[in-house]
């Protein structure tokens, strides 16, 4: 092992707690400087019966939960995941089964669970692992420079704390915003811009008791199952939250008008979801009619960030949606914030603070090579995952006609339940290749071969 190094974070959310709870296990001491004055609470406001307004949800596939198990995460969820048992893929028309998954069976095989979780219960989760671990988290610290060379942070207090390394990892993909101190870091002409796809997401949530009142909706939550319904440039998402007792709809389409235009009020919002999606399968015209103000935000495209400039005595380092930006039709952002964190500290694990020490031939690697290290290997797999998301969508968004019966034949059930796993799936999850290419990456390894 090399020296134990002194890091700083910059961000507390999901791939801060989560970098600080990866780095700590290898005896780092981490500080993590968070600009909330407190954390976020799941909310439950009802406005009217059955009613409810909630933060944002999560979807975490193996590929992450196998390092989250492993951390012990459900200790601190207790019940309040939910652990979905199939996808159901849907023809718009009508809700035909044109393709599907099985979840826990996926999890199985690859070492962690498919998971349902709202992101304000997983923040809370990550932050009681990593006070355990020793990582002092600072509320209402905001960072508002870095000094590359030092390094060193500077919050808005005016404080200064010296650092061997430092993770930015202020990204605001769930809002559409983008890292302010990446911007800091590479100035406009260098880092890649977060840019519209011209796609929006809108959510909403029910009660699971409110579609247990109605038979030609109890049977979307008897069970905890993901469906998808899609077709015409279009898709709606519905699984269920917070120990099965909340409903939750994404409904993505096209939108021409730019985010900083955004002004409808609610029930406009509403208006637009019921009729973009008037002549889809009836389920959705009754799921429409009980839609609870919904919230709205921007899909956004940018290319992978470079994670780490190209000075090599610079020991900064960019991390989560800080750095990447994915589509939602694999439920992969999250899942790529967490694989930062396990790659960074592997790739951390025999490093140096001492650039002196690399003159001799078994010396630690120095910081600046690791960085460069993990920035190659992230900069690869995310532009890969990204990639794949992108065909999930464009697979999910077909219009009607010959390439469309193609996708379908292809993917099509061979029973109730008894999904496709074979070579020629178009779903990623559908065949073999694809489901260990995505599900079994191992971020540890990764950081350490080539190192």
């Amino acid at each position: 092992m090399g020296t134990k190094l002194d890091i700083a974070i910059c961000g507390g959310g999901i791939g801060g707690l989560s970098a600080s709870i990866a780095l700590a296990l290898d005896g780092h001491k981490v500080t993590v400087f968070e600009a909330a004055s407190k954390l976020d609470e799941v909310q439950n406001t009802h406005s009217r019966p059955a009613r409810i307004k909630i933060g944002s949800s999560i979807q975490l596939p193996p590929n992450a939960t196998k390092y989250l198990q492993e951390r012990g995460i459900q200790s601190h969820l207790s019940d309040r995941t939910v652990y979905p048992e199939n996808l159901f893929v849907r023809r718009w028309r009508d809700g035909k089964t044109i393709a599907g998954v099985n979840w826990k069976e996926l999890g199985k095989k690859y070492g962690g669970p498919y998971m349902h979780v709202y992101r304000a219960d997983l923040q809370a989760a990550l932050l009681g692992i990593a006070e355990e671990r020793g990582v002092n988290y600072r509320l209402d610290s905001k960072v508002v420079d870095i000094d590359v060379e030092t390094p060193a942070v500077t919050l808005k207090s005016g404080e200064r704390s010296k650092a061997d390394l430092v993770v930015v990892a202020d990204g605001k993909e769930c809002s559409g915003a983008d890292s302010k101190l990446s911007q800091k870091l590479f100035g406009d002409e260098r880092s890649p811009q977060l840019t519209y796809s011209g796609m929006a997401a809108y959510s909403a949530t029910l009660e699971v008791s409110l579609l247990q009142e109605y038979p030609d909706l109890a049977w979307l939550v008897d069970i905890p199952n993901t469906n998808v319904w899609i077709g015409k440039g279009r898709s709606i998402e519905t699984y269920t939250l917070h120990a099965h007792s909340l409903f939750r709809m994404i409904f993505h389409c096209p939108d021409p008008v730019p985010p900083e235009k955004w002004d409808e009020p609610q029930e406009a919002m509403r208006q637009k979801i019921a009729k973009d999606f008037a002549d889809w399968d009836p389920i959705i015209s009754i799921l429409t009619y009980f839609l609870p103000a919904p919230t709205k935000r921007p899909l956004m495209d940018r290319p992978t960030h470079p994670y780490t400039s190209a000075p090599p005595t610079r020991q900064v380092v960019l991390l989560g949606s800080a750095a990447h930006t994915l589509p939602p039709y694999l439920s992969q952002s999250t899942a790529m914030t967490i694989e930062d964190s396990i790659l960074l500290a592997s790739c951390l694990q025999d490093c140096s603070s001492n650039p002196s020490e690399a003159h001799a031939s078994d010396a630690p690697s120095t910081i600046p090579s690791a960085l460069h290290h993990f920035s190659t290997k992230r900069a690869s797999r995310v532009s890969a995952v990204t990639e794949a998301s992108e065909q999930m969508g464009a697979l999910w968004h077909m219009s009607d006609g010959e390439a469309q019966r193609q996708r379908d034949a292809e993917s099509a059930p061979l029973g109730d339940r008894v999904w496709r796993v074979e070579e020629g799936n178009p779903y990623i999850w559908g065949n073999e290749e694809g489901r260990r290419w995505l599900y079994g990456y191992d971020a540890g390894v990764e950081g350490l071969e080539g190192l």
